[in-house]
Formats: structure tokens, C-alpha cells, sequence
């Protein structure tokens, strides 16, 4: 008796909510000024196929699973879940399960930089390299490098040279006679070589000789002159390495599980008492309340087989 009064409360609170549902359902078409309804084009989608199909039952429902890969920005309401009809059993949709299926791959990487520079010191070479690196490589990886500062190494790029007129002056004292045989014609400083280009001579010492003052020794103050050439540093060039990890995706897509159940036919109790008589509704309304009720019970017993919270 408790059985079939629970059944009967629960027709009834079917067919009580059955206008409610219509209602909602039946939203009014846009209409136009002329008062004419107004057709809304809906852009046709692009089939979408599912990757497996996957078929189990239980005593009272048929249970159906399709199985699409999606990549991760995709909108996944792009799925079918709409009620479907096969092999003569009306499939319902229940659930939709998300499985992320991301994968990605990370290694230490070591990116060397170049660049030049106008001096060597090391403290402005420092402060002329960006302390991090945005990487992504051809291969897929991405990331962000640090500079390694014990890396950073400072090299002359290139040099050039330059000529500067440089002159010097020697005295030779003490000389027997004014003849430039006594003078070198070359002498040496700071690594350039010079040539003698002029001397002038002085009387170190003389005799009187018939009343006259005669030169015996002399002074030689001899003036070279050279060109002497420099090397210099054009500028220079710094190498520094930036270290880090860096990885790429592998797989970007997500496994979506669209759950659909069929009911399977009960046999009928043995019972005489019409209850859709007695409470006023039609035999089809109590076969979808139970339908209902049934492929709700169904499927949570499958959640709780498969582990489904």
C-alpha cells in the first residue's frame, strides 16, 4: 500500500510540473512590425564526430558513451547532446564529462647572446645586458632565461692604427773635429726609430794660436725625427649566456565523455488498480514520469559503479 501511494505522489508531482516545463519551453517567437514572425538564420555548424563509442547496460538501462577530442580552447558546447533515437531506444543525455589530457615537455636550456660594446669595464658591460631573455625556439619551446653574470666575457672586436710625428735631441760632447761621422744617424725611443735630420755644433774648447782662438774640441747637439705608429681598440664585443628552463606543449587537448541512457522495458506489475485513473492523468504522462524518475535512479547507480562523483 506505502508503494503504491509513493507512486501515486509521484505521478502527481510530474503532471503538476508538466505546464511549468511546457511553459518555459514554449518561449514566443521574435516578431516583426507587421506583426509576422520573424525567421532567425542560425549559421550551420561543422559536424562533429566523436572518437570512440563506448556501449554498457545494467539490469533496467542501456548506457552510451561518445568520446571527443577537443583541443583546449575549444568551447565544448559545441557537443551533440541532444536526445537521440537508435535501434529503437530513446537515448537521453545525462552528463558531460571533462578529462584533461595537456601534456608538456621542459629542459634546461642555455641561450649565448652578442652584442657590442664601447668599453670593457665590466661593471657598465653589466649594466648594458638585460637581466632575463624571452625564448621560443623554432622547436616549439618557450620560456624565460636568466643572465648567467660569471658567463659574460668582453673581447677586443677589432683594432686600428694611427701615425704621430715624434722628435728628440742628442748632445754629443767632447768631439775631436765638427764632422757628423761622429753623430748616429739613427737613434732608438720608446720602440720608434728615428733618423738624424739636422746638427748644430758648439766649441767645447780651444787653443790660442798666432793670436787667435782655435777650436780643438766640440759639441754636437744632433735632432732626429720619426714617425711612430699606435695600435688602438675600434671597440668590443661581449658574449654572455642566460640559463633556464623551457618547455612546449605536447598535447592540448581535452577528452569530453557526453553520458546517454536508454530505458529498458519493465514488465508491468500485476495489478489491477488503475492508477492514472484514479489521480486523473493520461497513461502517457505516468509512463514519462516513471521513465523520468527510473533514468535518474539508473544513473547514479552508474556513477557510483564507474567512481563518477
Amino acid at each position: 500500500m506505502k508503494h503504491r501511494q509513493g507512486l501515486a505522489a509521484a505521478l502527481l508531482f510530474c503532471v503538476m510540473c508538466t505546464p511549468v516545463l511546457m511553459g518555459a519551453a514554449a518561449e514566443p517567437e521574435p516578431e516583426t512590425q507587421d506583426g509576422e514572425t520573424a525567421q532567425v538564420e542560425t549559421p550551420p555548424q561543422p559536424a562533429l564526430y566523436p572518437i570512440d563509442i563506448v556501449y554498457n547496460e545494467d539490469d533496467t538501462v542501456w548506457h552510451l558513451e561518445k568520446v571527443y577530442q577537443l583541443d583546449a580552447s575549444a568551447d565544448p558546447s559545441v557537443i551533440p547532446t541532444e536526445n537521440f533515437e537508435q535501434e529503437g531506444r530513446e537515448y537521453v543525455f545525462l552528463d558531460l564529462l571533462a578529462e584533461d589530457q595537456r601534456e608538456t615537455d621542459t629542459k634546461e636550456h642555455t641561450q649565448q647572446i652578442t652584442q657590442e660594446s664601447s668599453t670593457k669595464d665590466t661593471e657598465t658591460v653589466l649594466k648594458n645586458l638585460a637581466p632575463t631573455l624571452e625564448y621560443a625556439g623554432e622547436d616549439g619551446y618557450m620560456g624565460v632565461l636568466t643572465l648567467d653574470t660569471a658567463s659574460v666575457k668582453v673581447e677586443a672586436s677589432g683594432y686600428g692604427s694611427r701615425n704621430k710625428n715624434v722628435t728628440a735631441t742628442r748632445t754629443y760632447p767632447n768631439l775631436a773635429d765638427a764632422d757628423t761621422s761622429y753623430i748616429p744617424k739613427t737613434v732608438e725611443e720608446n720602440g720608434c726609430t728615428m733618423e738624424l735630420v739636422d746638427v748644430s755644433w758648439q766649441t767645447a774648447a780651444a787653443d790660442e794660436v798666432s793670436g787667435q782662438s782655435v777650436a780643438t774640441r766640440y759639441t754636437a747637439v744632433a735632432s732626429y725625427a720619426g714617425t711612430k705608429t699606435s695600435r688602438y681598440v675600434k671597440g668590443y664585443v661581449v658574449t654572455a649566456d642566460y640559463v633556464g628552463d623551457v618547455s612546449r606543449t605536447t598535447n592540448n587537448s581535452i577528452l569530453y565523455t557526453a553520458i546517454f541512457s536508454a530505458m529498458k522495458e519493465q514488465e508491468p506489475e500485476k495489478d489491477n488498480t488503475p492508477y492514472g485513473a484514479l489521480i486523473g492523468i493520461p497513461v502517457a504522462a505516468l509512463a514519462g514520469g516513471a521513465g523520468t524518475a527510473a533514468g535518474i535512479t539508473g544513473w547514479r547507480k552508474y556513477k557510483k559503479k564507474k567512481g563518477i562523483k
